[in-house]
């Protein structure tokens, strides 16, 4: 059990204050998190915080001295534990799960889009288990396009013709804000879609009006969002440190997103098997799995290996991050190195791809290598094999082209009608 500064038990909130090891937490080292059963039994856990505590026999207390800016004493950690825990209910109530619960049946006949739309939020990010950054931009999503649309609207009044109306007008010019793009277009229809869906399983809606509209065709551009292992070396040479030289290269030839380097641990790097273990990310600046879910591992070709044993100190030890920020034990500001990234690529002259796509030159330099689409499936952590095959576009077609330069020639031709008169 946690107590309080003053000696107050966690149950008179209905929780559990706890007290973890945190390596943000800078000052402290420790963070306050909040763990409870809702109305629905359901088991919640939150952050709460760095935490300025100090140890008190078996409980903790307020830490000496000026608590610093951002930080949590035990009492305001349990205000805002209570705080969340009545954010926890009324987004139940809005649901209508504690409606059900109490009145052992539920009416949601009743139930408005927006009821529908935060019930869905709310489950992705309980039960799903949402990364942080797709919790924020669905929220964003609903909150700028979705609600505004559909909001109030009863869901079960809303028509297949309601939603071509608010599709076509996406594409309108004269649209508040423009015309958007094909590809944001797309990923608003599938997150209506979603949310319709979760509608039939969870408010019996008898058919969604989001299916049958087509998407929009998304074309790629002319030339392929990668660079070239010169390219890639010009980067490098245009860093501004060592440590930024590095993560260029392991991005590039290892493929590991910007909050995977960022997270990437001393552990995670098998130097006898010439891998590395993907296993966490940052998101929303918080720590979380890697999209893929279970992780993945990435060969690492051997420059990578001899590079990365000289980068190593002697003193690290394997739950060292591997690439530190500017205060000790934090990690990089994955933002500030995406400006580094920028101002070195326009250094070195290069066409101004994102940092991202130096995760797309690895899928691209890999597939033109020679290595299988299957092989590169599994190296980047692809759940279907169509999102690899767009490096496909990228491949060298030179031997291709030999191949059809010979059976082109004349005496390729003439070989052939001569064959083929013998046969006659």
């Amino acid at each position: 059990m946690f107590e309080g500064s003053g000696g107050v038990p966690a149950e008179r909130i209905d929780g559990a204050l706890l007290v973890v090891a945190s390596m943000k937490a800078a000052e402290s080292g420790l963070a306050f998190y909040g763990k409870w059963r809702d109305s629905t039994r359901s088991q919640v856990k939150r952050k709460l915080g760095p935490a300025w505590v100090e140890r008190h026999g078996e409980s903790w207390r307020k830490r000496r001295g000026a608590c610093p800016r951002g930080y949590l004493v035990p009492n305001a950690a349990a205000e805002r534990l209570r705080e969340l825990i009545e954010e926890r209910e009324r987004e139940l109530d809005l649901a209508g799960t504690l409606a059900d619960r109490k009145a052992g049946v539920g009416d949601r006949r009743a139930a408005t889009f927006a009821d529908v739309a935060e019930a869905w939020h709310a489950h992705g990010r309980d039960v799903n288990g949402w990364k942080p950054a797709t919790v924020r931009d669905r929220r964003s999503t609903l909150r700028v396009h979705l609600l505004p649309a559909f909001g109030s609207r009863p869901i079960r009044e809303i028509a297949r013709g309601d939603v071509r109306a608010w599709w076509h007008g996406l594409h309108d010019k004269r649209r508040k804000g423009g015309r958007l793009s094909d590809r944001n277009a797309n990923k608003l229809l599938a997150e209506l879609r979603a949310i319709f869906n979760w509608a039939a399983e969870e408010y019996g809606l008898a058919e969604n009006p989001a299916n049958g509209i087509r998407k929009h065709r998304e074309l790629t551009s002319e030339r392929p969002s990668f660079y070239s292992v010169e390219e890639v070396e010009k980067l490098v040479r245009a860093a501004t440190s060592e440590q930024d030289a590095l993560i260029f290269r392991i991005a590039a030839f290892a493929g590991l997103r910007r909050g995977e380097l960022v997270s990437l641990r001393w552990r995670q790097i098998d130097f006898a098997r010439a891998l590395v273990h993907v296993v966490e990310s940052v998101s929303a600046g918080q720590d979380a799995r890697v999209k893929d879910g279970e992780g993945r591992t990435v060969p690492l070709v051997p420059q990578l290996q001899q590079q990365l044993a000289a980068w190593r100190s002697p003193a690290a030890s394997d739950e060292d991050l591997v690439f530190l920020g500017t205060l000790p034990g934090r990690k990089l500001d994955g933002d500030a190195l995406s400006s580094r990234y920028r101002e070195a690529r326009d250094r070195a002259g290069l066409p101004p791809l994102r940092f991202h796509d130096l995760r797309h030159t690895f899928g691209s330099l890999a597939v033109d290598g020679g290595a299988s689409l299957v092989q590169v499936q599994a190296w980047m952590g692809h759940s279907e094999i169509k999102t690899t095959m767009r490096y496909l576009h990228s491949k060298s077609r030179a031997e291709d082209a030999e191949l059809l330069a010979r059976a082109f020639t004349v005496g390729a031709v003439e070989q052939l009608e001569q064959a083929i008169g013998g046969v006659e």
